[in-house]
């Protein structure tokens, strides 16, 4: 509850755990749901004045992107060429490259709560968005990822484990290819090629 702290409460409900919510979010790309989480996030923060080109968004959703700015530099993730607008990918004015995406996934497996995170994502010819995707292939139970797709866009960020047990994090972002099962179908190969490779550190 948030406002005047001296009410009678006459109602409550307590939510699922975060780890339930990020399924219905990345599983099944919920947008609804990545909205919402962007919000309730940034009802924790405080009200700051936010000038800054790399933040399309206004309001409490400014917020909550100004704190994942400063995350994201503090973790070692690049930020140049990031825009954020909203919390679901939506926004024509988002921006993102796939290397900040890559180290973005390295930095999440470091913190607390990134077994949750790991657990939400799709995985390949099994559930969510991705399964009808990969299967048959080497990919198929071996790669967790999200998927993005918007107009003339697609994109598939996540991990894949490859024949020797390590685990790769890859981004695909493509954009203006028109013919989106075929962008869809390549990054399915450069994925299953990965997880039919073994990686030396």
């Amino acid at each position: 509850f948030y406002g005047q702290k001296d009410v009678d409460i006459a109602a409550a409900h307590d939510s699922k755990p975060l780890s339930f919510l990020l399924q219905r979010f990345l599983k099944n790309s919920d947008n609804l749901y990545g909205e919402m989480l962007l919000r309730r996030a940034a009802a924790e923060l405080p009200t700051v004045d936010i000038k800054n080109p790399q933040i399309a968004s206004s309001g409490m959703a400014a917020r909550a992107h100004n704190a994942m700015l400063t995350w994201l530099k503090k973790s070692g993730v690049p930020t140049e060429g990031l825009r954020f607008s909203d919390g679901s990918g939506l926004s024509r004015y988002n921006l993102a490259t796939p290397i900040s995406l890559a180290r973005l996934l390295g930095a999440t497996q470091k913190i607390e709560g990134g077994k949750a995170f790991f657990d939400a994502l799709p995985i390949a010819g099994v559930d969510g968005t991705l399964k009808n995707r990969m299967k048959g292939s080497a990919a198929e139970k071996n790669v967790r990822a999200k998927t993005g797709t918007f107009s003339i866009a697609n994109s598939l960020t996540g991990y894949v484990t490859t024949k020797d047990g390590n685990r790769l994090a890859v981004s695909i972002l493509t954009n203006g290819v028109e013919d989106g099962e075929f962008a869809r179908n390549w990054e399915g190969q450069v994925f299953a090629a990965l997880a039919n490779a073994t990686w030396k550190k």
